[in-house]
């Protein structure tokens, strides 16, 4: 299990519309010991519920780059400095990380030990330790 000091477990929220990405995101997150919440938009996101990284894809609606933009702006006011890796199909975003403001990102397809290790990497920038891998 991956806890903090205090003993609680450091909190991952997944934000993906696609059902089959979301749920293989969670049994991954889910097996790391990670707590989870999934949610497929913005509008779904339990308010309770305060991340330590939230992993996102591009959402269909916002697969251009000025909506790919205020996107992430959006999910950065809402949780500031918590890390933002993005996992995305299409690799012009990549060219454009920068702008998107994310922490990491990752191209769809993705290895799972990829993955593991950029939710590690992003945790411990922030303090994380003793962090689970696969």
């Amino acid at each position: 299990m991956s806890t903090r000091a205090s003993g609680a477990r450091w909190r991952v929220l997944i934000i993906e519309d696609d059902v089959a990405i979301a749920e293989l995101l969670a049994d991954i997150v889910g097996y790391l010991g990670y707590e989870l919440r999934v949610a497929c938009g913005l509008a779904q996101i339990d308010a309770a519920f305060v991340p330590d990284l939230v992993i996102t894809d591009l959402l269909v609606t916002h697969l251009r780059p000025e909506a790919a933009r205020a996107y992430t702006e959006t999910l950065r006011r809402r949780f500031g400095a918590v890390p933002l890796l993005l996992l995305t199909g299409h690799s012009w975003i990549a060219a454009q990380q920068a702008d998107l403001s994310v922490d990491a990102l990752i191209l769809k397809p993705f290895d799972i030990d990829v993955l593991s290790d950029q939710i590690r990497q992003q945790l411990s920038s922030h303090g994380a330790t003793d962090l689970p891998s696969l």
